[in-house]
């Protein structure tokens, strides 16, 4: 990060556009509310603990630190000297113990803009000279100097695929000493890695090989607020390999790596976010003893060292075997669960409706074909339907085929298809006289002749009939047979 205060080396105003360059670039994002952490459960800003602070003005814009043994090795940006590149030793309370000025082709290197600093498991210094925050370099440079022979530094110069520019902050060296650019795009950070091996004095040209997308958080600090939060100021990667972060100027994102595959952890991996909060101007980090070491431009005091503890991921708690659980079968439901038990039913009372309709048009078909049939046809119809077939022989094994039930006839009357009288089995023109007479009507019978030893009944008085008073003689039924003895009873014969 430039330093806003204006100095005399020519280079402070390039530093204010470049500021103001950026935060108009991000100021949407003081807008945004803070969104949900890439890691999972967000974890409260915890200030960090003090290491020491830098008393020598040379790293006053501290950028880049790398840890080694006990001390560290720091970077300072273009804006202190111009003229050659100073790499810094300190001592672990930050005292000076070592000027290492890098010096190549017989005189002293002159870096553009140093932005960040790494150090490889030969001991050999890594200087990221990357700024370009008005977008105007043909290509950026990597200084690699030996603090053991200085005068041999070596540099490559690198070129963005397709003519891009970019302003990039941050340095990312693998474990087998490969290097990975790490832009300072907004709200992003994309990764580059050279294409091919890296030579003194020649150019490679750079291919993508990954890119994280920073979010809004919470945490206090930084020198633009907000849009602070999602640009990357600075990068490492763990002696052992097995971890990598970039910081922006308020948080720093870890990643577990394996293989030594930085860029594909980064890019694929969930990271867990540390807070740095309230640094000034928080541009470097660094791995020491298992905690970052994160270094921050204090306007008039220098800088300072500061130490956090990576954040852990929790450890779900195991639950005992002897507990039971005690919630009802409901409350134990996901809402996966319930959505999946809603589509069921609903799909069984879908099954269960189409059945219906099938049935109530498969019937109503039926009755229609009928009722456009001749009488003797749709009672056919009909019996074929209720037998569930359509046409063919009669089944001799139903019931009303057999006599049992009620007769054909007076169904068919009842349902409305009775054939005419006609046309029914059995029918006569004459009605059915059985030989012994006990079906039908009786027959008439010829009247009976007076018994000679009995007198007619005399008429009754008053005219009235035999049985109401009414006129008339009373005689015998003209269907009795003379034969028809009745027993007398001792009755006389003008008594009966």
């Amino acid at each position: 990060m430039r330093r806003l205060k204006l100095r005399s080396s020519g280079r402070t105003p390039s530093r204010v556009v470049a500021t103001a360059l950026l935060t108009a670039g991000l100021i949407g994002v003081a807008a945004l509310p803070a969104a949900a952490d890439p890691s999972g459960e967000p974890q409260p800003p915890k200030a960090g603990e003090d290491v020491c602070s830098i008393s020598d003005q040379r790293l006053s814009t501290l950028v880049g630190l790398a840890a080694d043994g006990d001390g560290y090795w720091a970077v300072a940006d273009g804006s202190v000297n111009m003229s050659q590149l100073d790499v810094i030793q300190l001592d672990g309370s930050c005292k000076v113990k070592k000027t290492v000025t890098a010096y190549r082709g017989g005189g002293p290197a002159d870096p553009v803009d140093p932005q960040d600093l790494a150090i490889d498991k030969d001991g050999r210094l890594w200087v990221a000279d990357f700024a370009d925050p008005a977008k105007t370099r043909d290509r950026i440079a990597l200084w690699r100097v030996d603090p053991k022979d200085p005068n041999k530094s070596e540099l490559y110069r690198l070129t963005y695929p397709g003519g891009e520019k970019h302003d990039s902050t941050a340095l990312l060296l693998t474990p087998d000493g490969k290097p990975l650019v790490v832009t300072k795009d907004a709200r992003s950070a994309v990764l580059f890695a050279p294409t091919g091996e890296l030579k003194d004095g020649q150019t490679v040209e750079l291919k993508e090989a990954g890119k994280f997308e920073f979010k809004a958080t919470d945490t206090p600090g930084g020198p633009i607020g907000p849009p602070g939060q999602v640009v990357a100021t600075g990068a490492a990667v763990s002696a052992d390999g097995s971890k990598a972060v970039i910081r922006t100027y308020t948080d720093a994102y870890e990643w577990n790596v394996t293989g030594g595959d930085v860029a594909k952890a980064i890019t694929g991996g969930a990271p867990l976010r540390t807070a740095l909060p309230d640094e000034a101007v928080g541009e470097a980090i660094a791995y020491k003893d298992g905690k970052f070491v994160t270094g921050s431009q204090d306007e008039g005091s220098g800088a300072a060292l500061r130490s956090y503890d990576p954040v852990v991921p929790e450890t779900p708690k195991a639950e005992s075997k002897d507990e039971g659980d005690s919630r009802s079968f409901f409350d134990k439901l996901t809402l996966d669960q319930i959505i999946w038990i809603i589509v069921g039913v609903g799909i069984v009372g879908l099954v269960l409706a189409g059945v219906g309709v099938f049935v109530i048009v498969r019937s109503r078909k039926a009755r229609a074909a009928a009722a456009a049939k001749p009488s003797g046809q749709a009672e056919d119809a009909i019996d074929d339907h209720l037998r569930g077939r359509r046409g063919g022989p009669r089944d001799e094994e139903d019931p009303r085929e057999r006599g049992f039930g009620p007769p054909r006839e007076r169904v068919q009357e009842e349902r409305g298809f009775a054939p005419p009288p006609q046309d029914r089995p059995g029918y006569r023109e004459e009605p059915y006289r059985a030989p012994d007479r006990r079906y039908g009507p009786p027959e008439p019978r010829p009247a009976a002749e007076p018994r000679p030893d009995r007198r007619p009944p005399s008429p009754r008085p008053g005219g009235g009939g035999a049985v109401y008073g009414g006129g008339g003689n009373y005689e015998r039924e003209p269907h009795r047979r003379e034969d028809d003895a009745r027993p007398d009873f001792g009755i006389p014969d003008d008594r009966r």
